[in-house]
């Protein structure tokens, strides 16, 4: 039997997402001026275990991504394209638009949505042979986050994310509930800095649910391209079939023009 802490937190993220909107709304500022009107940038990472935007899906192998942006002052197209590297077949593709509602010093809001392709390899038969195909996976997705940002080296905010499986196959309603915390920039050495992102979230997966803890480390070095990462991510009350534990490191590198 389940506990009903997944459902209390669930309740308790959700009056975060209300309370910080009525933060947002005394503390917006307006956009800085000199935001560009159009920017290109991306990044390519690589990593033992690909990990999904929900932590509690994992490819279980070594996976690369792509990462691209093409901005404007509000709205931007995100592509993200992951790869399994074991033979060199997609994993999965996002179509993200995104649009920057509010985006002050200390506060930011942003929703979002996009098309998804899934891809696996499945067992089928033709003709009396049995062979191996891969199968393609269709959702749709949608997204809001608000960050709150008190000081350089902190920030917190609710996010929240529903999927629509669109495939028979697929899982129709997912959703993901999360509160964000950001440990942003400590000094380690001279130009080495470390930040630490931990995420208490709630998901529900077709009508079972769980609740988890994830926390991502990443190590930057100024002016240089490449960063360190490596992550977990624990169950803590679930029903849902999977991995207690997961974690991964990777290497990330990143461009723009």
């Amino acid at each position: 039997m389940r506990h009903p802490g997944s459902l209390l937190l669930f309740r308790a993220l959700l009056l975060i997402s209300l309370h910080a909107g009525s933060v947002c709304r005394v503390l917006a500022q307006e956009e800085p001026a000199t935001t560009p009107v159009r920017s290109f940038s991306g990044a390519v990472t690589v990593t033992n275990k690909g990990i999904s935007t929900i932590p509690t899906f994992t490819l279980g192998k070594p996976a690369a991504t792509l990462d691209l942006s093409i901005a404007g002052r509000r709205l931007s197209f995100d592509p993200q394209m992951r790869f399994n590297l074991e033979d060199g077949r997609p994993w999965v593709m996002l179509l993200w638009w995104r649009y920057k509602i509010l985006r002050s010093d200390r506060v930011r809001l942003h929703v979002g949505a996009h098309p998804a392709f899934s891809f696996r390899m499945t067992n089928v038969e033709r003709d009396g042979t049995p062979i191996r195909i891969m199968e393609m996976r269709r959702f749709l997705a949608s997204e809001i986050l608000l960050t709150y940002q008190p000081s350089r080296h902190f920030s917190i905010g609710p996010y929240y994310l529903y999927s629509r499986g669109v495939d028979p196959t697929t899982t129709r309603n997912t959703h993901f509930v999360a509160l964000n915390l950001g440990v942003l920039g400590v000094p380690l050495v001279e130009q080495v800095s470390l930040s630490i992102f931990p995420q208490l979230y709630y998901l529900s997966l077709g009508g079972v649910d769980g609740t988890y803890l994830t926390s991502r480390a990443v190590v930057t070095r100024i002016g240089f391209p490449i960063t360190l990462s490596g992550m977990f991510n624990q169950s803590l009350d679930t029903d849902i079939a999977g991995d207690p534990f997961i974690w991964s490191v990777s290497a990330t590198y990143a461009f723009g023009l």
